[in-house]
């Protein structure tokens, strides 16, 4: 037996939803909200946002493991080299 449930706007109400979800408030969706413009953005063009800010992350990351290892004296290729970037990719 099935139940077919009918919404309107009289029993959808208006609670506050905002505890529902946790976004990271490092991600780029917040950059977008705050321009006013997320509305205006075409799936393509959000695809894009949020690959460029990926792109720039790995290569934060990137200069981070680059300048620590160069700190500790640490060769690229060696095997404490690649100990490093494991332990710094987890």
């Amino acid at each position: 037996m099935t139940r077919e449930l009918r919404f309107t706007t009289q029993n959808l109400g208006s609670a506050d939803s905002s505890g529902d979800y946790y976004i990271d408030p490092q991600d780029p969706i917040h950059a977008i909200k705050s321009q006013g413009i997320l509305g205006t953005l075409t799936p393509a063009a959000l695809t894009q946002a949020y690959d460029a800010h990926r792109r720039q992350q790995i290569s934060d990351q990137h200069f981070e493991l680059r300048n620590e290892a160069k700190q500790l004296g640490i060769r690229p290729g060696t095997p404490a080299w690649f100990a490093l970037n494991q332990s710094r990719s987890r």
